[in-house]
């Protein structure tokens, strides 16, 4: 019950997290002494627009914190979502160490041939036959999903639900309707994932018949009461009211029928207290040996950032970036339940929004920097972020044009006091070419250095900046060789925030010396450009 939006958001959303799990220098400050901190990141994301309630619980070096803030408890029930997926992979890895199958058995040895019939065609050849327990984990069966996935009349089951039709199905029910859609691709397709809740229907319906007992039956003898997970259980009454109802934009959204429906894809409810006992238990050998883990780590693409893996999900970004690997699983209801091995770090929780999925990653990114800082609360707190963009310069070509350029750049923002912030960067800006004579031929690089005073207005989604800025001039022609100079502007920014992690910023830059050196006519020209860059921020 995952959902495609936090594919490009996710990963801009965290993606300039690049310099902050320095953390594993020693001496990290005890979580007792950050539970300000801790709080304060839950606080600020609470906005009743986008999110009305979170709570999350992280466990680093034996210390377990727990917070919430809006309208949730630290011990409040909700709806994990898919996260139950990861509760179904624990139980059929038992199954394998108690030798009850494995999972490479095809599938049709314990399911019904009714179930088997039509499961997979694709381009005019049965497949189903060869789906493996294994294919079903890892969503390389390539089966289409009964819920995300468009039906005949071209709307998904996830559309409907949230348009307001609540509605019951059964597993004979979420099966014909994957079977009406056209699977993606043959089974163990190499590099080839689809994620379908189909699969893990079949894998609930297989421990079923395995076992002899229902799924609800199986959790709880094996992971809930094992565990002392008293308040996690799966959804089956549609009168229950314990699980925090769930948000879809600025609605609560009331789905109990579907609830009771999902099963061994998306019906547990639980704490991000017991959510994180559980995270842990999974990946400590607990539940199953734990020498399987690294089986399970097998990754194919399905949401960048997010892979699959053989039952578990994998977030991570480019290692240049600096952010840990995460594996566990998350859920479209914006819970989540990971693992950070470089850290030894787990983390659970939810912000209990379908609409902003990616919002619980943010999140739990920032509750793991601050985790494994050694640093305790600064008293001036501060962002950094690294820019991208282009510049249109008032400095020609050689063919007369304005010359547009690349700009990279540093930045560094400090909260002085509401609402007034200073910057300070360090920026390239490449400025281009100059005439045709030889002599002034010249290819200009400036190195930027503003310093600037911010007012951040609307409840900081927009700053308006301006300043000073020292350039350093670094130009190059065939006759003079090369040659530097110190030249000086005034800067003027306006940032837009898009998301916590992510701003766009305009800038028009106001030179005040002119561009002249040696045998190089003054032209009276000045170092003016405008800018647009995305800034890709760190808190």
């Amino acid at each position: 019950m995952d959902k495609k939006k936090i594919i490009l958001t996710t990963m801009l959303a965290v993606v300039a997290i690049n310099s902050t799990v320095k953390a594993q220098q020693a001496g990290s400050i005890q979580l007792a002494d950050k539970t300000s901190v801790l709080q304060e990141i839950l606080d600020k994301t609470v906005d009743n627009k986008k999110v009305f309630g979170v709570s999350f619980s992280v466990k680093h070096k034996g210390e377990v914190w727990s917070g919430s803030a809006g309208d949730m408890e630290n011990e409040q029930p909700f709806f994990i979502a898919s996260t139950t997926k990861l509760f179904t992979t624990a139980i059929i890895l038992h199954l394998v160490s108690e030798n009850k199958l494995i999972l490479e058995d095809k599938i049709g040895r314990y399911l019904d041939d009714d179930v088997m019939q039509g499961l997979h065609l694709y381009k005019g050849v049965d497949y189903s036959n060869e789906i493996t327990v294994r294919n079903l984990l890892a969503h390389t069966s390539g089966l289409p999903d009964y819920f995300e996935d468009k039906g005949t009349n071209g709307k998904s089951l996830e559309e409907d639900l949230f348009s307001g039709n609540d509605q019951f199905w059964t597993f004979e029910q979420a099966i014909e309707r994957s079977k009406k859609n056209q699977p993606l691709f043959a089974p163990s397709t190499k590099n080839k994932a689809h994620y379908s809740d189909a699969n893990f229907q079949l894998l609930g319906r297989i421990i079923e018949n395995i076992t002899g007992k229902s799924y609800s039956e199986n959790c709880r003898e094996l992971i809930f009461e094992p565990l002392n997970l008293s308040k996690t259980y799966l959804y089956n009454d549609i009168n229950d009211i314990r699980p925090k109802a769930m948000y879809y934009k600025n609605n609560v959204l009331k789905i109990p029928k579907a609830m009771t429906s999902f099963g061994a894809d998306g019906g547990i409810v639980s704490t991000s207290r017991e959510l994180l006992m559980f995270v842990e238990a999974f990946f400590t050998g607990k539940l199953f040996p734990k020498s399987y883990i690294e089986e399970l780590q097998v990754w194919n693409p399905i949401f960048p950032p997010i892979k699959s893996g053989v039952g578990i999900h994998q977030f991570k970004l480019p290692a240049i970036l600096g952010m840990p690997e995460l594996i566990g699983h998350s859920g479209l209801s914006g819970a989540l339940a990971y693992y950070d091995p470089k850290n030894d770090l787990y983390i659970a929780g939810t912000v209990n929004q379908i609409s902003y999925p990616s919002t619980s990653f943010t999140v739990a990114t920032k509750l793991i920097q601050a985790t494994v800082s050694k640093r305790k609360e600064q008293k001036i707190k501060s962002v950094s972020a690294i820019g991208i963009g282009a510049t249109y310069s008032s400095i020609e070509d050689n063919a007369g044009k304005p010359k547009a350029g690349l700009s990279l750049g540093l930045y560094k923002e400090y909260n002085i006091f509401k609402p007034v912030s200073f910057t300070a960067e360090i920026l390239y800006n490449q400025k281009g070419e100059r005439g045709n004579d030889p002599l002034q031929n010249i290819r200009l690089h400036y190195i930027d250095f503003p310093l600037m005073l911010k007012f951040n207005l609307w409840n900081d989604k927009i700053g308006i900046a301006s300043g000073f800025s020292t350039n350093v001039l670094l130009g190059s022609n065939k006759a003079k060789n090369t040659f530097q100079r110190v030249e000086y502007s005034v800067p003027f920014a306006v940032n837009y925030v898009l998301t916590d992690f992510l701003q766009v910023s305009l800038r028009y830059n106001m030179g005040i010396s002119n561009i002249a050196k040696n045998d190089y006519p003054d032209q009276r020209l000045k170092n003016n450009w405008f800018g647009i860059s995305l800034l890709l921020v760190k808190p």
